[in-house]
C-alpha cells in the first residue's frame, strides 16, 4: 500500500466520523419549516372552504324545505298581498277547526267549521320567517338575503306568466351567502302558486305586515 493511498483512507474515515455540520442542520430545518408552513396553510384553506360550503348546503336545504312547506298552504290561500317594501308577503287561508283530538268541528249545517288564518312570510335581517295569526313565529331559514337588485318578494311580470297569473303567483328572490376569506353565494329562487285565488276577482292589495 502506498503512502498516498493510506492518507486518503484516513481522511475518508475521519470525514465519515464527523457527521453533519451545524450549517447543514440549519438548512435542513429551514427547508422543513417552509414545507410544513405551506402544507399547514393548504390544510387551513381546505377546512375554511369546506365550512363555507357546508353552511351554504345547510341554508340551501332549509330554504328547499321551506318552499316545500309553503306551497301546499299557499295553494289554498284566498288572498295574496305584498308589503310596500316587498319584504313581507301576506296571505289568508281558510282552515278547518279541530278539537283536542284533531277531529274537525262540524257546524249545525253539517259542514266543517272554518276560520281564516293569516300568514305573514317575512325576510327579517338574514332570516326567512313565517308567522301564522294563530301561532308563534317560526324561522324557516337563516343566512339568506334578497337577491341583488331585486325584491325579496314580488309578483312576476305579466310577460313572464300567462295573463292574470302574476296576481296569484308569489315570486321569491333569495340568495344564501357564506364568507370565509371569500364570499360564495347561491340563488334560492321560487315561484309559488296561490291556485285558489281568482285573479279576475281578487286584485293584489298592500299587506299590513
Amino acid at each position: 500500500m502506498t503512502v498516498g493511498a493510506g492518507r486518503l483512507r484516513d481522511r475518508l474515515e475521519r470525514d465519515s466520523d464527523a457527521g453533519v455540520t451545524l450549517l447543514e442542520i440549519m438548512i435542513s430545518m429551514t427547508l422543513l419549516s417552509i414545507t410544513m408552513a405551506i402544507f399547514t396553510q393548504g390544510i387551513i384553506q381546505l377546512n375554511v372552504a369546506a365550512r363555507r360550503i357546508e353552511r351554504l348546503a345547510v341554508t340551501e336545504s332549509q330554504v328547499g324545505v321551506a318552499y316545500d312547506r309553503l306551497q301546499p298552504v299557499l295553494s289554498a290561500a284566498t288572498t295574496l298581498q305584498l308589503s310596500a317594501d316587498n319584504q313581507c308577503a301576506q296571505y289568508d287561508v281558510p282552515t278547518v277547526q279541530r278539537d283536542a283530538n284533531g277531529v274537525p268541528r262540524i257546524g249545525a249545517d253539517g259542514a266543517p267549521i272554518t276560520a281564516v288564518v293569516t300568514y305573514r312570510l317575512r325576510l327579517a335581517g338574514n332570516n326567512l320567517t313565517l308567522t301564522p295569526s294563530n301561532s308563534t313565529t317560526v324561522i324557516l331559514a337563516s343566512g339568506v338575503a334578497a337577491a341583488p337588485n331585486e325584491n325579496a318578494f314580488d309578483f312576476p311580470a305579466a310577460t313572464d306568466v300567462p295573463t292574470g297569473d302574476q296576481y296569484r303567483t308569489l315570486k321569491i328572490n333569495l340568495v344564501a351567502s357564506a364568507t370565509s376569506g371569500t364570499t360564495t353565494t347561491r340563488e334560492l329562487r321560487a315561484q309559488l302558486l296561490a291556485t285558489n285565488i281568482d285573479p279576475n276577482v281578487e286584485a293584489p292589495g298592500e299587506a299590513s305586515c
